[in-house]
């Protein structure tokens, strides 16, 4: 039977187990994700680029005051991605 709030919990502790090697070994990471992305499904491939699109657009969406120069430049990127490609951003599940 499917639990709504157990999946939740596994994605957050996914995301927190994500983060917390990013700020240990973001190298290492950043070079396995990328040898392995490759690897995964298409379908897979599409959707976790669709995830990605997602969250540039969140983070182009966060106010002037809700960042700092620790991520400003993030902001300031997914502001001008946003921007440039306005709606082409939508990739569809096939």
């Amino acid at each position: 039977m499917y639990d709504e709030k157990k999946e939740e919990q596994e994605c957050i502790d996914i995301v927190k187990n994500m983060f917390r090697k990013i700020n240990g070994a973001d190298h290492m990471l950043t070079k396995v994700f990328k040898e392995e992305l490759q690897h995964e499904h298409r379908t897979l491939q599409q959707a976790f680029w669709r995830m990605v699109v997602e969250l540039i657009h969140q983070t182009a969406e966060l106010p002037d005051n809700y960042f700092d120069l620790r991520n400003e430049a993030s902001v300031l990127m997914c502001r001008e991605i946003v921007a440039k490609v306005k709606d082409k951003m939508y990739l569809p599940l096939i």
